[in-house]
């Protein structure tokens, strides 16, 4: 099943090289049928993530590189500040040397470090000393094409937890997310120290592309973009699942899968209310508050985020208790200007590493005490700048729907991604 380009990543190599999607897709209809469905299947495996508008999404690609290619860096780098971070310690983490992306995510509690790629998991402790590691077949049971791994550890829960992507097989993708948390805030086994459950959200014969994992008091949310054939988005969803462990304790019995409630919405729209968004973006939450928040870009084909706005949906809380997400963005909050970055060149290399297309990879939503303890929502993407692509982030207001601030890392001589 597997058919990715080889590729070994270790732990503290912050720039992904993802294979750019190709001109396969253009070829393949949206009848839906099964050479179709094995064509997107395919398409997921040899390329790591899907956009809507191949054609779009080459066009502007090639307009950033061509961008970038004019431009005349300076000559020499930026001192180095005092101030720069210093990896410490650091150590070789996981790495495969049959596929790729790799997909590397970490999380971190007060005893451990959670390392996932695909398609593996691996424990450390603090000082980066390998506890246990495993395949993710071992974690959760299946041997089924699994892709996208997110890991998270919640302050709020005292835990980790986990998601990955089962996409099925070749002729028939089913789309089911395989998730769990620790049972603990120190797992030293897999999987005996975790709980570990498997959710169909509808979402059978797609590919629910690009999950991503947010964790609020109360419920897990997982931002998808759905598609039937590779170049066929149809929209993009938030599935969610009320958290059955409220409890910041250790403990020995999981949750019966029986006992869980999951629901979805489906077509996230604009703040406009009729254009598709994309590649939502739920927040993990750090402080304790029944409200949550998801972000997305305007990008209604998911081939390319271009714009000045970001799309805000304001989660609360149904009198069931289940989550109340909207299907049209609460709000937007202006920002300059963006588009895709170009892709980065290897040194003495004729391939370039993608940088993806604009799309978030993150969010995070905490109390900010500089700005007098109110919601803060933080996020941040690769767009062009810089020699050709930099990482813009910011730090929204929610609430009423502005920046705190903003800023980026970029320098002119150099492709700074994959923030």
């Amino acid at each position: 099943m597997k058919r990715r380009v080889l590729l070994v990543l270790g732990a503290g190599l912050l720039v992904l090289g993802l294979v750019a999607p190709s001109a396969v897709a253009r070829s393949v209809g949206s009848s839906g049928s099964a050479n179709d469905k094995a064509s997107l299947v395919r398409y997921k495996m040899s390329h790591g993530y899907l956009v809507g508008d191949i054609a779009r999404f080459d066009r502007l690609k090639a307009e950033a590189a061509a961008r970038a290619a004019r431009l005349h860096p300076s000559q020499g780098r930026t001192p180095v500040s005092p101030h720069d971070p210093v990896a410490s310690p650091s150590w070789q983490g996981l790495d495969e040397d049959d596929l790729s992306p790799p997909d590397p995510t970490g999380a971190i509690g007060p005893k451990s470090f959670v390392q996932t790629i695909n398609l593996q998991m691996g424990i450390y402790d603090r000082s980066g000393n390998l506890i246990t590691s495993a395949p993710f077949s071992t974690l959760t049971g299946s041997s089924d094409f699994l892709s996208d791994p997110q890991i998270y550890y919640s302050v709020r829960w005292n835990r980790f937890y986990y998601l990955i992507l089962r996409v099925g097989s070749l002729e028939s993708p089913i789309s089911t997310m395989l998730w769990g948390f620790s049972k603990s805030n120190n797992p030293t086994s897999i999987p005996g120290s975790f709980c570990n459950y498997e959710t169909d959200f509808g979402w059978g014969g797609t590919i629910a592309d690009y999950p991503k994992l947010g964790v609020t008091q109360d419920d897990i949310l997982i931002g998808v973009n759905v598609y039937p054939t590779p170049a066929t988005f149809v929209g993009s969803d938030v599935g969610w699942i009320v958290n059955p462990v409220k409890n910041r304790k250790a403990i020995t019995t999981c949750p019966s899968a029986g006992s869980l409630v999951t629901g979805k919405v489906s077509q996230l729209k604009n703040f406009d209310g009729a254009t598709l968004s994309s590649t939502p973006e739920p927040a993990k939450q750090i402080d304790w508050t029944t409200d949550g928040w998801i972000v997305a870009v305007p990008d209604s084909t998911n081939s390319g985020a271009t714009g000045t706005t970001l799309e805000l949906y304001h989660v609360t809380e149904n009198p069931d208790k289940t989550p109340n997400i909207p299907v049209v963005a609460t709000s937007e909050v202006t920002v300059d200007a963006y588009s895709p970055p170009a892709p980065a060149p290897q040194k003495d290399g004729i391939h370039p590493l993608d940088t993806l297309d604009g799309r978030l990879t993150n969010a995070i939503s905490a109390f900010d005490p500089s700005h007098g303890g109110t919601a803060a929502l933080w996020t941040q993407h690769t767009v062009f700048g810089g020699a050709g692509a930099e990482v813009r982030w910011y730090e929204i207001d929610p609430v009423n729907s502005v920046l705190f601030q903003s800023g980026k890392a970029t320098d002119a001589n150099l492709f700074a991604f994959n923030g």
